[in-house]
């Protein structure tokens, strides 16, 4: 075996027949490389995106290699190498065993678009910014948990950003509680888009972020402005004035947004449900609205925020659930979810 740094490559004859539609299309390579593939002298032309493995795909293609693969190159830590998954094959098209995102286009036009919606982000947030802190002291006075001015604001900047670069399709809008009905909002998280598109359904909400994106000059301070919830993950006291305060706003009316699996999906399928957002539900005595967004871990996986690929977006809002058992009511938000996704093609666990 041959091993440079820039590609890592590897005989085809030690692979297995029966592994050959998987491991033809996938190749090591070092960290920050975008060249070709290469299976023995066959050189393979592809668009690659760079993505860690989980324990099992990379246990499974340790075994289709055997020892000609480096060990560096399949410990789940290691952050020098990762396997990347071309798009062209030599026994026809495969993907790796649950890996569920699938990585195609050319990934400097992926990179390209993701620039430029960035760039109209904050050509957008700066005005839409100095407008809401203007209208802050006022907000403050006549509207200090709610905000919706501040709300209005964030829904313009959402739409007048993500309408070049994908179109979003919203069904369900009659399942929507009135404008001034406060309700507890779940949704599953794929992808760093979620909030653009939960920005586009016209219900003020709050949501919790970690503490540093509050940080982050213009949105982040617009988050702040807007009354979001900062929290810091690993610290139990944060956690729990966290809670505590989510408790308060839905006492002054305010709905809440929450992403029950706690973090954004890593290989693009659903996670299992957390109870804290039902338990804010219950204590508030209000419904839970189960929203299913489909298409946005397709455009901006999680991990691959620096590209934006070409596509549509589709939110799915669920008929509003209301019990008086938290778990109950997780199993019942992520049971309706999972069988919308499932019929949109993702996958759950």
């Amino acid at each position: 075996m041959a091993a440079s740094f820039s590609n890592l490559h590897f005989s085809a004859t030690a692979l297995a027949p029966a592994m050959m539609p998987y491991v033809a299309n996938a190749c090591f390579c070092f960290r920050s490389s975008y060249r070709n593939c290469s299976v023995g002298a066959l050189a393979i032309p592809c668009d690659i995106g760079l993505r860690r493995l989980n324990s099992s795909q990379c246990a499974f293609v340790t075994g289709a290699l055997g020892s000609s693969l480096p060990r560096a190159c399949v410990q789940k830590r290691k952050l020098r190498y990762r396997l990347v998954q071309c798009m062209a094959s030599v026994n026809g098209t495969g993907a790796i065993p649950g890996l569920a995102i699938d990585l195609q286009g050319p990934v400097l036009f992926q990179m390209l678009r993701a620039f430029c919606f960035y760039a109209l982000t904050y050509i957008v947030a700066v005005p839409l910014f100095v407008v809401m802190l203007v209208v802050h002291p006022f907000v403050m006075v006549l509207d200090k948990h709610k905000r919706k001015a501040h709300h209005l604001i964030n829904k313009v900047w959402a739409n007048i950003t993500i309408s070049p670069f994908y179109t979003t399709q919203i069904e369900g809008l009659d399942n929507l509680p009135e404008p001034d009905e406060p309700a507890v909002y779940v949704s599953n998280h794929q992808s760093f888009l979620d909030i653009y598109t939960l920005l586009l359904l016209g219900r003020p909400f709050k949501f919790i972020s970690k503490t540093s994106n509050f940080f982050i000059p213009i949105i982040g301070w617009s988050m702040y402005l807007t009354g979001h919830i900062p929290l810091h993950r690993m610290d139990t006291k944060s956690q729990i004035e966290c809670f505590r305060h989510c408790l308060t706003l839905v006492k002054q009316g305010v709905s809440l947004v929450f992403f029950p699996e706690g973090t954004r999906s890593k290989d693009g399928k659903m996670a299992y449900f957390k109870k804290g957002a039902f338990t804010v539900a219950v204590k508030g005595k209000l419904p839970v609205i189960p929203v299913s967004l489909i298409g946005t871990g397709k455009l901006m996986p999680n991990g691959f925020e620096y590209t934006l690929r070409p596509g549509s977006v589709k939110a799915v809002i669920h008929p509003p659930l209301r019990g008086s058992n938290p778990d109950d009511l997780c199993e019942q938000a992520r049971a309706v979810i999972s069988d919308c996704l499932l019929k949109h093609g993702s996958e759950v666990y």
